[in-house]
């Protein structure tokens, strides 16, 4: 299940720190073919 949907600056590496649950993390360049920013979502494993 998709938990977070946001947009980060590139410097925003806390998005990739390491948690106890697990989680998978996407990230991609925002807007399309830009890369000014970045997309970032998370999903959590449902039981």
């Amino acid at each position: 299940m998709v938990a977070v949907k946001r947009i980060v600056e590139p410097t925003a590496v806390e998005v990739l720190r390491q948690t106890n649950e697990p989680i998978a993390t996407l990230i991609t360049c925002y807007p399309y073919l830009i890369d000014t920013q970045r997309l970032v979502v998370v999903a959590e494993l449902q039981s």
